[in-house]
C-alpha cells in the first residue's frame, strides 16, 4: 500500500512538471513570434521567478530570448548581462552561443565598440560553419559583419560579404534573407553615392519583406528609400515613402522611428511649403521627443518651429522656439563640460575617503603598538604617543591645507574651462578656411576627406546628432571618426582639436 501511495505521488509530481514545463515553453514561443521587443519582455517577465523550475535548456532560451529583446530595445547593459548568462550556463560547443554571440556583436555594434562586434560575429561564424548549422544563421550572421565593414567604411569588404549573403539565400531559397542583405546593400551603395543602384536594390527588399510581414526590416527599408528620394529632390515621393514608415512604426510601438519618421515629414512638409501641416508634425515631434528624453529631437522641432513661423512672419513665435533651440544645443555642448566637473569632484571625494582611512590605520598601529609595550614603558610609550599625535596633527593639517588649495585649483580650472567652451562656441562659426590638402601638410597622419568634413562640421558648434543627419551616416560612425581624428591630431576633444586647428591654420 506504502509503495503504491509513492508511484502515485510521483506519477502526479511528473504530470505536474510536465505541464509546468509546456505553460513554459509557450511563453517563450510567444515572446520569441512577437515582433515588438517589449511584448516579448513582457512575455518573459511572466515566467521569470519560475526559472528554478525548469531544465537548464529551457533556461538557455530565456536568457536567450531576454538578450535579443534587450538588444532590439538598445538597452546595451540589460542585453549584455542576459547573454553572459547564456555563455555561462552554455557548454563551449553548444548550439545556442552562435544566437548568444551573434547578438552580441549586434549590441557591440551599436555601442560602436566595432572591434569587438567583429570578434563576436567571427566566433559565431566559425561555430555555425564548424556545427553545419542551418544556412539561415550563417546568412544573418555574414550580413550583420557586412554591417561592422560598413561603419569602418571599408565598403569593398562590406559588398563582399552582402553578395556572398545573397548568393548562399538564393541558393537555399531564403527569400526573407534575400530581402534583408538586398536592404544592406542598398544602404551601402547609398553611403558611396549610388543612389540609383541603391534604389534598384531597395525596391528588391521592400518587396521581398512585405511579403515575408517582416515589419521592423520594412521600416528601415523605407525610411532608406525616403532618405534617399529626398536628396534627390524627389520631395512628393519621399513624403509617401516616410508617411508609410510612421504607420509601420506605431504599429511596432517604436517610439524612436515615430519620431523619426514625424520629423522628416515635417521637414517634406516644410520644403513644399505647407506649413500648417509642418507645424502639426512638429509639435507632435516636440511632445513625444520632450517625454522620451530624445533631446536631439527636440532641438530639431524647436527648429522647425522656428523656421515655420519666420515663413508666417509670427516673429514672437519664432523666438521663443530659436531661443528653446540654442538653450537645447547649448546644453548638449555642455554634456562633456559637466562630466569634466563630475570627474574632479568624484576624484575630490575619492582622496579625502582615502585620508579618512590612512588616519584610521595609523590610529590602530598606534594602539596596537602601545599593547604591545611592557608595564616598564609606559612612561616612554606615552611621550612617544604625544608625539606622534602631535606630528600626525601637523601632517593631517598640513594635508587639509593641501587639498583644500587643489580644491580651489580645480574650482579655478573648472572655471577656465567653462569660460574657454564658452569663448570656442561663439566663435565656431568662424572655422579657419583651410582646405584637407593644405592641412594634410601639416600632419604626421593624413585625415581622410570624410574625418576632414566631420571635424569642420563638429568645430562649426554641430552636435553629433546634426552631423549624422546632414552626412547620411550613423551617431556611431560619427563618433568613430572623431577619435580616429582626435588620435591623429594628439588631442582629447573638441575643444583642444578647435585649438589646435586654429595654431596650425
Amino acid at each position: 500500500m506504502k509503495l503504491l501511495l509513492q508511484v502515485l505521488i510521483a506519477f502526479v509530481l511528473f504530470g505536474s512538471s510536465s505541464l509546468y514545463a509546456q505553460d513554459f515553453e509557450q511563453e517563450l514561443k510567444r515572446a520569441h513570434d512577437a515582433q515588438n521587443p517589449n511584448v516579448s519582455i513582457a512575455a518573459l517577465g511572466k515566467i521569470k521567478e519560475d526559472l528554478s523550475q525548469v531544465s537548464d535548456s529551457l533556461k538557455l532560451q530565456f536568457y536567450l530570448a531576454m538578450g535579443i529583446a534587450y538588444g532590439q530595445l538598445g538597452r546595451s547593459d540589460s542585453s549584455l548581462f542576459y547573454l553572459s548568462q547564456v555563455e555561462a550556463l552554455a557548454n563551449d560547443s553548444s548550439r545556442v552561443l552562435i544566437d548568444a554571440w551573434n547578438t552580441k556583436g549586434l549590441v557591440y555594434m551599436s555601442s560602436g565598440d566595432f572591434e569587438e562586434s567583429l570578434n563576436q560575429f567571427h566566433k559565431a561564424l566559425r561555430l555555425a560553419e564548424t556545427k553545419d548549422e542551418e544556412e539561415i544563421k550563417i546568412i544573418k550572421i555574414i550580413g550583420n559583419a557586412a554591417g561592422v565593414f560598413y561603419q569602418l567604411e571599408d565598403f569593398s569588404s562590406a559588398i563582399e560579404y552582402m553578395e556572398r549573403a545573397i548568393s548562399l539565400s538564393e541558393s537555399v531559397g531564403l527569400n526573407h534573407g534575400v530581402g534583408v542583405s538586398n536592404l544592406r546593400l542598398a544602404i551601402i551603395y547609398m553611403d558611396m553615392d549610388s543612389l540609383q543602384r541603391s534604389i534598384e536594390h531597395l525596391r528588391v527588399s521592400e518587396q521581398i519583406l512585405a511579403e515575408e510581414r517582416d515589419t521592423i526590416m520594412l521600416l528601415y527599408a523605407k525610411n532608406t528609400l525616403g532618405g534617399i528620394l529626398q536628396r534627390q529632390n524627389l520631395n512628393q515621393e519621399a513624403l509617401k515613402e516616410f508617411q508609410v514608415s510612421e504607420r509601420l512604426a506605431m504599429a511596432i510601438s517604436n517610439t524612436e522611428d515615430i519620431i523619426f519618421a514625424k520629423a522628416s515629414i515635417a521637414e517634406l512638409y516644410l520644403t513644399i511649403n505647407q506649413f500648417d501641416k509642418a507645424e502639426q508634425f512638429s509639435k507632435e515631434v516636440l511632445e513625444l521627443a520632450s517625454a522620451n528624453g530624445f533631446m536631439d529631437r527636440v532641438g530639431q522641432a524647436h527648429d522647425l518651429l522656428y523656421q515655420i513661423y519666420m515663413t508666417n512672419q509670427s516673429y514672437k513665435q519664432a523666438l521663443i522656439h530659436r531661443n528653446a533651440s540654442l538653450a537645447i544645443n547649448d546644453s548638449i555642448s555642455g554634456v562633456e563640460v559637466k562630466s569634466r566637473i563630475a570627474e574632479l569632484e568624484t576624484k575630490y571625494e575619492t582622496e579625502k575617503k582615502e585620508a579618512e582611512i590612512e588616519q584610521l590605520s595609523l590610529e590602530n598601529s598606534l594602539h596596537e603598538a602601545n599593547l604591545a609595550r611592557s608595564r616598564n614603558a609606559q612612561l616612554a610609550i606615552g611621550i612617544g604617543s604625544v608625539l606622534t599625535i602631535i606630528l600626525v596633527i601637523v601632517f593631517f593639517t598640513l594635508r587639509h591645507k593641501r587639498h583644500v588649495a587643489e580644491r580651489e585649483a580645480q574650482e579655478l580650472q573648472i572655471e577656465a574651462l567653462q569660460k574657454r567652451v564658452m569663448e570656442i562656441q561663439s566663435s565656431s562659426d568662424t572655422f579657419i578656411n583651410i582646405s584637407l590638402d593644405q592641412f594634410n601638410q601639416k600632419l604626421h597622419n593624413d585625415l581622410t576627406e570624410r574625418e576632414f568634413e566631420i571635424l569642420r562640421l563638429s568645430l562649426e558648434n554641430k552636435t553629433n546628432s546634426e552631423i549624422s543627419e546632414e552626412l547620411f551616416i550613423s551617431v556611431s560612425t560619427v563618433k568613430f571618426h572623431l577619435r580616429n581624428t582626435y588620435a591623429k591630431l594628439g588631442v582629447n576633444n573638441r575643444k583642444e582639436a578647435f585649438e589646435y586647428v586654429a595654431k596650425k591654420a
